[in-house]
């Protein structure tokens, strides 16, 4: 914490449903408003046989994180959640895979020095699926997860709001609407200002639809808290403008997008780890997926492209990636002969991705608008491939299109572009990298981080001096 900024002596409140391990906007902007002189205080989860054990933990210099413990369900009835398990591990016996459906091979041309595609590698076995749950014991589990689920973030919110009347904070934030509700109860009961940071469209969200009551209730709490909230903070031009008008906000949203913070080494080709994370060599082509490997982003389809690519072109994905859908992309590679092109390398920390993605060709941005949370985001993996000096093939979505097209830094396709248009888009890209490359790192040059965090903290310290001119702990 600074002892001399425009937050100096300011108590700052976070709230965010997770442990905080890998939440890197949390992270910065916790960091930013310690900074700039406050006390910062984030109230985060402890989970059973979880990373972090509950407590405060005063592991980070700039700020401390104190995490709670909840009540889950198998705490209740631990010998009912002890059958429930074994049901669930009887019930979820590998099954035969089925055999994967090629997609046709490109139609055979004169081969080039830069074109010309090696044989595919064998087809290696396919991991074997895992057989649905159904009937009853489907019904059972489902409802099981559902009353988990509700339990956890009842006791979360009334831990939560007991922890912020006994630290009485100068502000507090909630990260999302799942934190809103006793955030807005504390700040009402303590008359201090509540701000709002929706990291996405909450209430059209991509979650399943079967969740009727629980969908009106979270439009609920986000409409009671949205108009409690003094400040709104957002991350994209989009969603800012959504929640304006659907809450008939008097202010815009303030925007703090998920850019990530300034590094001297990003953009640096000779630093970048793709290659090394997925054993290729110096003359590989990479093409690059950065984020969380699962569904709705499109990595399914540059799976495909690379059926129509020379088998020197590899796709490495960097980021965390469930074990159900890493077998399915596996199974997928090995469908359209892509096998062993495809490298799912895990995750680096967040600090270090942009200089990790630099080595790479071209970075694919396909978000597929599912939702309208997904058609108005701008994703951390546009700005990450930004800062590293990546082109950028991206879908032609409201924000992340305008932001791709007014940099030049890369192409724009169309949201049902199939993999032949993607395999044409990469090879457009490589023609002109060194050109949309350049494009790329003078783009990351006007979206900056430290932009967007200076709005944040001068908001702040207009806000906490009009409820608490030299207040308390000052």
């Amino acid at each position: 914490m600074s002892t001399d900024g425009p937050l100096t002596g300011r108590r700052i409140a976070m709230l965010v449903y997770n442990d905080l391990s890998s939440d890197a906007r949390v992270i910065k902007e916790a960091t930013a408003l310690s900074e700039a002189g406050a006390e910062v205080r984030v109230i985060a989860l402890a989970v059973a046989r979880g990373r972090y054990a509950p407590g405060l933990d005063r592991s980070r210099p700039a700020f401390e994180t104190l995490r709670v413990p909840i009540v889950e369900i198998k705490h209740l009835l631990p010998i009912w959640g002890d059958a429930v398990r074994r049901l669930i591990r009887r019930s979820s016996t590998p099954a035969v895979a089925p055999a994967p459906t090629p997609t046709p091979a490109p139609t055979p041309t004169t081969p080039s020095p830069s074109s010309s595609a090696a044989p595919a590698p064998p087809a290696a076995a396919a991991p074997a699926a895992r057989a649905p749950i159904g009937g009853l014991k489907g019904v059972l589990i489902d409802l099981w997860g559902r009353l988990d689920l509700t339990l956890r973030m009842a006791s979360y919110w009334r831990r939560a709001r007991r922890e912020l009347l006994a630290w009485r904070p100068d502000a507090i934030h909630a990260h999302d609407a799942n934190t809103l509700s006793p955030a807005a109860r504390a700040a009402r009961r303590l008359r201090i200002p509540l701000v709002y940071d929706s990291h996405e469209l909450w209430t059209e969200r991509n979650v399943r639809a079967d969740r009727p009551f629980a969908k009106r209730w979270e439009r609920i709490v986000e409409r009671r808290g949205i108009r409690r909230a003094e400040l709104v903070v957002t991350v994209s031009p989009s969603i800012a403008r959504w929640l304006q008008d659907r809450y008939r906000l008097t202010r815009e949203p303030l925007l703090v997008r998920n850019i990530p913070a300034a590094s001297p080494t990003a953009g640096d080709r000779g630093r970048g780890r793709l290659r090394e994370l997925a054993s290729l060599p110096d003359d590989a082509r990479v093409l690059v997926y950065c984020g969380g490997v699962t569904t709705n982003r499109g990595i399914e389809r540059v799976v495909d492209a690379l059926a129509h690519l020379p088998a020197d072109h590899h796709l490495v994905a960097i980021g965390p990636a469930s074990e159900i859908v890493a077998a399915q992309l596996r199974r997928r590679a090995v469908g359209v002969g892509a096998a062993g092109r495809l490298h799912l390398v895990g995750s680096v920390d967040s600090h270090e991705v942009t200089t990790a993605l630099a080595d790479g060709d071209v970075s694919f941005v396909l978000t597929n608008p599912s939702c309208l949370s997904y058609r108005y985001s701008l994703p951390n993996k546009l700005f990450e491939s930004l800062h590293a000096g990546l082109p950028i093939i991206a879908n032609d979505l409201p924000d992340t299109g305008a932001i791709v097209s007014q940099s030049g830094a890369g192409v724009i396709v169309g949201e049902s572009a199939d993999s032949r248009e993607l395999a044409d888009a990469v090879r457009s890209v490589l023609v002109d990298r060194e050109r949309l490359s350049r494009a790329a790192l003078a783009a990351a040059q006007e979206h900056r981080w430290e932009d967007d965090i200076e709005a944040l903290v001068a908001a702040y310290s207009a806000m906490t001096s009009r409820h608490r001119p030299g207040g308390p702990h000052a």
